[in-house]
């Protein structure tokens, strides 16, 4: 276990897009994240089990996993795995007009979830369509790849709505969840992000209770505490330094801040979920 979090790239950075088949090799990788692009796997073998943030997912046939940028994950492999890994940034989403909500959705019902079998043969088949394009990379190819990966959004969508509730300002949702994500260790305080939003901390507050039924600072304090549990979880730095780590002052006034938002203290939580 290491004492902090390893980011990866396997995209280039000149790159907005990748596909590729997943290698056939059975390893154990260290949990690290991808800053800067998306993952969407699909495997059709393997075993083992893959974790994404405190979340571990046993490997099944005809899984789907779906890494935001930000996401701590790593692979506990027993068997060969197959299938196909895309990669691509947010600004191939924007280019093309892809919905990362619809990816959010997808990823929060979907994740780890074995496909129905025509399902899954849907899904292999347009992956199949976009791998054939992107080896020709031709003069149009981006717009063929973004149309093939908005029809998968799209399929992945309909898959998850049923039963999973849909935000109701998932735009505004988006946009303040991104703040948080790159200042939560500079502030908790819901006027730094209403300051940077150019709105009132009551219409930030408003906003969030429509998009999530919960307070602009209760979303703020959900993040603190899943960096804490990527901490815990991921690395071995100790409580003190998980605090300043967190952008904290304080380990007591982090620990007592831990328990009343999970009902646990963060050694306790790092020794039930190892």
């Amino acid at each position: 276990m290491s004492e902090s979090i390893a980011q990866k790239s396997k995209l280039d950075s000149d790159l907005l897009f990748k596909i590729a088949p997943m290698k056939p090799v059975i390893k154990t990788t260290r949990p690290h994240g991808h800053r800067s692009y998306f993952e969407l796997i699909f495997l059709t073998g393997g075993g083992g089990r893959h974790w994404i943030d405190v979340d571990g997912y046993d490997i099944v046939p005809n899984a789907l996993y779906i890494i935001q940028p930000g996401q701590v994950h790593f692979w506990e492999m027993t068997a060969i795995p197959s299938g196909y890994v895309v990669m691509f940034r947010d600004d191939f989403l924007i280019e093309h007009h892809l919905s990362a909500q619809d990816l959010a959705a997808a990823a929060q019902a979907l994740n780890g979830r074995g496909l129905l079998p025509e399902q899954a043969g849907q899904v292999l088949e347009l992956l199949r369509h976009i791998e054939a394009e992107y080896l020709v990379s031709g003069q149009d190819s981006g717009k063929i790849l973004a149309s093939y990966l908005n029809i998968l959004i799209l399929r992945l969508k309909s898959w998850s709505d049923n039963g999973h509730s849909v935000p109701k300002d998932p735009t505004f949702l988006q946009r303040f969840r991104t703040l948080v994500d790159t200042h939560f260790r500079t502030s908790r305080q819901v006027q730094y992000y209403a300051d940077l939003l150019a709105i009132s901390p009551k219409y930030l507050n408003d906003q969030a209770r429509k998009a999530a039924g919960v307070t602009a600072s209760d979303l703020i304090d959900e993040r603190v505490v899943l960096e804490a549990k990527r901490l815990l979880l991921h690395t071995d730095l100790t409580i003190a330094q998980v605090t300043f780590d967190l952008g904290l002052q304080d380990p007591s006034h982090f620990s007592k801040f831990f328990i009343r938002k999970t009902g646990i203290s963060p050694s306790d939580y790092r020794e039930s979920i190892r």
